[in-house]
């Protein structure tokens, strides 16, 4: 489950910080469909966030769950 967490938090990180780095070396003068690409960049690289939070708040949960499993 770890595993899986770090790689979506990562995935976040990595689409926001190369989403940021090609709107700059674009400039703010590009064409509808270039806006439209880069709004998509943010909200996939929003969703990965928010599946990491999930994640992690599932993890967090099933660990308080789990020695109660156990005796």
């Amino acid at each position: 489950m770890q595993v899986i967490t770090n790689v979506l938090a990562t995935g976040a990180v990595a689409g926001f910080i190369v989403t940021r780095e090609k709107e700059k070396w674009v400039g703010h003068d590009y064409a509808n469909y270039q806006s439209s690409f880069f709004k998509r960049s943010y909200a996939s690289a929003g969703l990965l966030l928010l599946s990491f939070i999930c994640s992690s708040i599932l993890s967090v949960i099933s660990s308080y769950a789990l020695p109660k499993k156990l005796y």
